[in-house]
């Protein structure tokens, strides 16, 4: 059996947003400690200058050159990984605070590939949890085309298996890549929260809906047919729909 250097290799892709990643390991720099945690962030040819201090031991900082795009710079940096399991981190994410006892838990109980995790967003201003993806993927019309799509961020995967597949340099690569990875593999996805997105900070990534749900079509339409695009493209637009109206009540009721 092969032996690791690490339990796990923590992958953060950044670009012009030195803010999060300090965000980042603020929050979680000490859970990474005590979990025997590599960490890379991979800088992805930034305008604005992304250090990391001294103080953050097992913390590699990588520099491209260029901006080759978020999937060639975890490619890159999958590749570098000496951890058993390599998860994968957005750099305006954080994991939530309990999230290594239960991802323990469920490598044991699993015997899982990949294991991904429920998500919340969280609204900076008001302080309010408004989204809960790994309830709103249940019942995604992703299930009507292929199974266990996972949330990218927070996800962990074997580093054997993450090193067999490459992100593609595509809109919406994740769901290219849990497509790939789903035909070979064994993909878990559980209900406990695994990361937390903060809207409303600066250097957020969460982008346009319209742009997303053009995306997501565009994607169902390689694999379907018209027919069954258009429906899908129906029930995504009415399920973003839906959660916007939620996170306006919220923060009103708030």
């Amino acid at each position: 059996m092969r032996r690791f250097k690490y339990k796990y290799s923590i992958v953060i892709p950044v670009f012009n947003n030195a803010d999060g990643v300090q965000r980042i390991l603020e929050c979680n720099f000490e859970t990474f400690r005590q979990n025997n945690c590599q960490v890379l962030v991979i800088d992805d040819g930034s305008n604005q200058e992304i250090n990391i201090s001294d103080v953050y031991s097992n913390v590699t900082l990588f520099r491209l050159e260029k901006n080759v795009g978020v999937s060639n710079a975890r490619n890159f940096a999958v590749q570098k990984c000496t951890g058993e399991y390599i998860i994968f981190l957005d750099s305006d994410d954080i994991l939530a605070s309990n999230y290594f006892r239960h991802l323990e838990s469920r490598i044991f109980e699993s015997k899982s590939d990949v294991l991904s995790f429920g998500a919340v967003k969280v609204s900076v201003n008001k302080g309010t949890v408004y989204q809960d993806s790994y309830h709103l993927n249940k019942i995604m019309p992703y299930h009507f085309f292929f199974k266990n799509y996972c949330i990218l961020s927070g996800t962990a995967i074997r580093n054997e298996v993450a090193k067999l597949h490459n992100f593609k340099n595509i809109y919406h690569e994740d769901l290219q890549y849990w497509f790939d990875v789903s035909k070979t593999w064994t993909v878990r996805a559980f209900p406990e929260v695994g990361s937390v997105r903060q809207i409303g900070v600066k250097g957020s990534l969460s982008g346009s809906k319209i742009v997303s749900v053009v995306g997501h079509f565009k994607f169902i339409r390689r694999y379907n047919n018209i027919v069954l695009s258009i429906f899908y493209l129906s029930c995504y637009t009415a399920l973003q729909i839906y959660y916007l109206l939620r996170s306006k009540i919220s923060r009103w009721w708030l």
